[in-house]
This record gives C-alpha cells, sequence and structure tokens, in this order.
C-alpha cells in the first residue's frame, strides 16, 4: 500500500478533521480550502496537511482569543506543488520559526498527531529529496503561512 494520496483525498480527511475540531473550538475559527480543482490530482504523502492545519489552529488561532482564519490554498511553480497553510493567529519570530523546522520532539499532548513541524519536513525531504519540504513565513502578531513544496506527480 503507498503512503501517497491524491491531493483530493487528502483535503477531504483534512475537512474531516477540521469539522471535529471546530466542534471542540466552538465554531472560534474559520476554514477556508482554496486549492484548484486541477491540482487536486496530485499525488501527496498521506496526512502531510493534518498537522500542518492542527499547528495553525492550537498554536495559531486558538492562543489569539478571537475568531480566527485558517486558509489552505495551493499553486504550481516550476515542476513543484506548492501548498499554503495560512492562520491569522498569533504568529512567531523568524528565530522561532527555524526552532521549530529543525526540533526532533514531538509537539504537546494537547494535539491528536504529535507530528511536528519538523517530523513533516523531514518526512517531506526524505521521499522527495532535498528541493522539497517546508518554509514557515510568520509575523508576530499577525500571521503564519506554512508552504508545503513537493514534485508534481500524477495520480495513476
Amino acid at each position: 500500500m503507498s503512503d501517497k494520496i491524491a491531493l483530493a483525498e487528502e483535503l477531504e480527511l483534512l475537512d474531516d478533521y477540521v469539522s471535529i475540531q471546530s466542534i471542540r473550538y466552538m465554531g472560534s475559527f474559520e476554514y477556508r480550502c482554496q486549492v484548484p480543482e486541477e491540482l487536486r490530482k496530485y499525488r501527496i504523502i498521506k496526512f502531510t496537511l493534518q498537522p500542518l492545519v492542527e499547528n495553525a489552529i492550537f498554536h495559531g488561532v486558538a492562543p489569539k482569543g478571537s475568531f480566527g482564519v485558517i486558509t489552505v490554498d495551493a499553486f504550481e511553480e516550476e515542476g513543484f506543488l506548492v501548498i499554503t497553510i495560512a492562520d491569522d493567529g498569533v504568529g512567531m519570530t523568524a528565530q522561532r520559526a527555524a526552532q521549530l523546522l529543525a526540533s526532533k520532539e514531538r509537539v504537546d499532548r494537547g494535539s491528536m498527531t504529535g507530528i511536528g513541524l519538523g517530523n513533516v519536513d523531514r518526512r517531506l525531504k526524505l521521499a522527495y529529496g532535498k528541493g522539497a519540504g517546508l518554509a514557515i513565513d510568520s509575523v508576530p502578531g499577525e500571521h503564519t503561512r506554512v508552504s508545503v513544496r513537493i514534485p508534481k506527480e500524477e495520480e495513476g
């Protein structure tokens, strides 16, 4: 059994996860999936996006203390599929973002997957090579955007 699935299937699993978290957090955030239909055919490692959205909820939007928005989008760039998970939560410093990507620790027990950003990044690099992985763009008090960069690989 392959650990890669169509992005469309990954997004369906993510929708289910977000529905549960929306109930848990009493509708304190809005989830917007804006991935173009034509990109949903590409393959991705299963459960790549859930830990990233989980982080956006737990560490971005929830600590903000007010309504937040989490957006998933995607685009093509020079043979790569780039998927972004953005939130308008508390943000973080560039130093903290670098620490998260370098960390080999699992995240706190309050999470369901317990998979840290560093683990997701390493998993992507292992599966796809050095050109793949995560990038974090964040501004404290404003937003965080995590980008997943993987080679385009079609179903079939």
